[in-house]
């Protein structure tokens, strides 16, 4: 896993992940910090689909361990079938976090993911778990 903060090379799925950035900030500017974590999830969603934005929320998604299906976790938001997002409602994006967006693109075919924070500041992590990585 590794956290992108490159500026200067060119980003996997840019275009999807700055139109969820752009939605991302919208709802925080508007609702502020204090609601649940479902509440941000659905503003954004909202925000994303009013945009043209094919985004889909508690997504199901299978994990699996030597070939065989052994769970499913639900994906908070899934964009364009490109982009995994979790979104939060915390202080601030923690290791706990950071393992969690892990686990959902290892176990997915996705290969990039945002933590979503809607804390008392806005922030954002952006993640990357190539196809090299996942085996």
């Amino acid at each position: 896993m590794h956290r992108d903060h490159s500026g200067y090379r060119t980003l996997i799925h840019k275009a999807t992940t700055d139109k969820i950035l752009k939605a991302f900030f919208q709802v925080h500017t508007a609702l502020g910090y204090g609601f649940l974590e479902v509440v941000y999830q659905r503003a954004i969603h909202l925000t994303l689909t009013r945009m043209g934005v094919e985004c889909r929320r508690e997504v199901p998604m299978d994990v699996y361990y030597l070939a065989e299906c052994v769970g499913e976790y639900r994906a908070d938001l899934v964009v364009e079938g490109k982009v995994i997002v979790e979104t939060k409602a915390s202080p601030g994006i923690t290791s706990k976090h950071d393992l969690q967006i892990y686990n959902y693109l290892k176990a997915s075919k996705l290969e990039v993911g945002l933590v979503l924070n809607l804390g008392p500041t806005a922030t954002f992590h952006r993640y990357v778990c190539s196809d090299n990585r996942k085996s």
